[in-house]
């Protein structure tokens, strides 16, 4: 067959995702979390996996939110977390486009990528809590970002032909950025289960736990069910084993 005219990737499971109209049907949550448990981040310059870096968007707008608002109840901080899980879940099929290079590559870029945001937002019915959040969602990103860049010496670091290391005056992160994000490097089995049980606890405190379908549907229900609880009684007593103490660096503890 004749691929040139493709505007489709096939997906772990065989799904079909097209850049120009995607399906939301064809959208399933066990690609998206083996595609960003794998990924690097800065082009592959940042020993970070895209998950990892969801993973403490995630962190950063929930514990923000509650610093703001400690009454906040179990549902709200739960559309929190999916607001900050879906910001980057389209790069499961995009990848994770440098934004100098993303720019140069709008408009078709920011289409493709939207209309796959837009597509899940609808498939999880998450369309009117993406759009209150997004100031938080937005610090948050930004955040993480430069904080990864200081971290892994994406900014600010340079390595002559002789391979002398020196540090050189920061480009794009602010100098007086303070790091409060720990430097631990999560392996893609932490990542994809950090994904995996953020996104399960979020959907069923929220109120959208029919709303998850394909494996994930059937693993906690599964779960549940071998510990005689229901499925909010299960995802709320759940936590996920890593070796990390902590995502932030004054002992944080994580969401799940």
């Amino acid at each position: 067959k004749d691929t040139l005219d493709m505007t489709w990737i096939m997906t772990a499971t065989g799904r079909r995702i097209d850049f120009i109209n995607p399906d939301p049907l064809q959208i399933s949550i066990d690609d998206v979390i083996v595609s960003l448990s794998r990924n690097h981040r800065f082009g592959g310059f940042s020993p970070f996996k895209i998950g990892q870096h969801i993973i403490e968007v995630v962190e950063l707008m929930v514990r923000k939110a509650l610093e703001e608002n400690p009454n906040l109840t179990e549902a709200q901080i739960a559309e929190i977390v999916l607001v900050g899980l879906l910001h980057d879940f389209p790069e499961y099929v995009v990848g994770d486009c440098p934004t100098p290079f993303k720019r140069l590559l709008a408009p078709l870029f920011d289409n493709a990528e939207s209309a796959i945001l837009l597509a899940m937002l609808r498939k999880w019915q998450v369309r009117d809590a993406y759009a209150k959040h997004g100031s938080l969602l937005k610090w948050a990103d930004n955040e993480a970002v430069q904080q990864e860049a200081i971290r892994f010496r994406l900014d600010g670091f340079f390595v002559d032909d002789n391979g002398e290391e020196r540090v050189v005056p920061r480009v794009w992160v602010p100098e007086n950025k303070v790091v409060t994000l720990a430097s631990d490097i999560l392996s893609e089995e932490a990542v994809a289960m950090f994904l995996l049980m953020y996104f399960l606890k979020a959907m069923v405190l929220s109120g959208r736990v029919n709303l998850i379908g394909g494996y994930a549907q059937n693993f906690i229900h599964k779960e549940a069910k071998h510990s005689n609880n229901t499925v909010e009684e299960w995802v709320r007593e759940h936590r996920v084993t890593l070796t990390l103490e902590s995502i932030f660096l004054d002992g944080w503890k994580a969401y799940v």
